[in-house]
């Protein structure tokens, strides 16, 4: 977890999951996000298969890169563009996670807030380009490895 100021009451927050490993430049997601305003972005990846995907939330956006559908780990995907683990929260927005716990009780479900959250306001995906790993299976990570060694 990372805020984007001086002060985490008024700052912007980033949200990283630690098994995430990419060889593209964050700054491209945070420029795009800060763009959008008032509200939240996710970065996004196109596993390229409907089988891995389904290990993912699923993600479809509008032209413009606002999410019209996110669906978490489904049986049938309907694409392969899968959430990844990299959230952009503004300061704006923050109080909507209290809202969030008091509506469902959750503490502990990022996707599931963002599934929550993309139906009652605007959220954004950012695309990456390049690689990605979700290293928090030893398979993947050996992958990893050997990819980010070459």
């Amino acid at each position: 977890l990372l805020f984007l100021g001086q002060d985490p009451h008024l700052s912007d927050w980033s949200v990283v999951g630690s098994d995430n490993l990419f060889d593209y430049r964050i700054t491209d997601f945070f420029n795009f996000a800060r763009k959008q305003g008032p509200s939240a972005t996710i970065g996004c990846y196109d596993i390229q298969t409907l089988a891995e995907a389904s290990q993912y939330g699923v993600i479809e956006l509008d032209a413009k890169g606002k999410i019209v559908s996110l669906e978490e780990k489904p049986k049938k995907p309907k694409s392969s563009l899968i959430s990844m683990c990299l959230y952009y929260f503004p300061a704006a927005g923050l109080s909507n996670f209290r809202t969030f716990i008091q509506e469902t009780g959750s503490k502990d479900t990022t996707g599931g807030y963002i599934q929550w959250l993309h139906i009652k306001e605007d959220v954004y995906g950012f695309k990456f380009n390049g690689k990605w790993y979700d290293i928090g299976s030893l398979e993947s990570y050996h992958e990893a490895q050997k990819y980010f060694s070459n």
